[in-house]
């Protein structure tokens, strides 16, 4: 099975245009590279971590 690791967002693909980090459903938040977050590639799956448990610490 192919692996995806990493991912480099397009110039154009600016954090507003990428999927948020929480999801409409209570409780759930998605974590990764793909995510609406700062950076590219690795930072972007760390800051979608920290903002998930910031998130998380609110409750």
């Amino acid at each position: 099975m192919p692996i995806v690791d990493g991912a480099a967002p397009f110039y154009n693909q600016t954090r507003t245009d990428r999927v948020p980090i929480k999801a409409p459903a209570n409780g759930l938040f998605f974590v990764g590279n793909s995510y609406a977050a700062p950076g590219s590639g690795g930072d972007i799956a760390w800051h979608t971590a920290r903002k998930c448990v910031e998130e998380i610490g609110k409750k």
